[in-house]
C-alpha cells in the first residue's frame, strides 16, 4: 500500500507539467528563426515573464527570446546568464537556457530565438506596453 501514494505523487507531478502554458508556436512569433553567439549579447529588455528582447552583436540587431515557461522574477533581475546546452557558444533553442536569480538560479529553457527587423522590435515593444 505504500507504493500508492508514490504513484499518486508521480501522476500529480506529470499532470502539473501539463498545466503550464507552452509558448506560442514559432510561426506565431514575429521575425525569423535564428541563433545568437552568447558572447555577443549587449543588453536585454524584459517584455513579460516569458519574453525577452535582446540586442547583439553591436547592439544593432534585435532578437526575441521566448522562454518555455514563465519566470515570475524575470522582470526584477539585474543580471541574467545565458547557457548554451551544446557548448558551441550559440543560443538557439533546443538545450539552451536563461539562468535567472542569485546563487541558485532558476533555469528556464529557451523555446525560440527569432531575429527581428527594427520595425518588428518597435511594434513588439509597443504591443507589450499596451497590454
Amino acid at each position: 500500500m505504500k507504493s500508492l501514494p508514490i504513484a499518486l505523487m508521480i501522476a500529480a507531478t506529470g499532470f502539473a507539467g501539463c498545466a503550464s502554458t507552452p509558448p506560442p508556436p514559432a510561426a506565431a512569433l514575429p521575425g525569423t528563426a535564428a541563433c545568437i553567439f552568447a558572447t555577443s549579447l549587449r543588453d536585454w529588455q524584459v517584455l513579460d515573464n516569458q519574453t525577452l528582447l535582446v540586442h547583439a552583436p553591436m547592439g544593432n540587431k534585435p532578437y526575441l527570446i521566448k522562454l518555455f515557461a514563465p519566470v515570475t522574477t524575470l522582470a526584477y533581475q539585474e543580471t541574467l546568464a545565458f547557457e548554451d546546452g551544446d557548448h558551441n557558444d550559440r543560443l538557439c533553442s533546443t538545450g539552451d537556457s536563461v539562468l535567472v536569480g542569485g546563487s541558485i538560479p532558476d533555469r528556464s529553457p529557451i523555446a525560440a530565438v527569432r531575429l527581428l527587423t527594427p520595425e518588428e522590435a518597435r511594434s513588439l515593444v509597443a504591443s507589450y506596453r499596451k497590454s
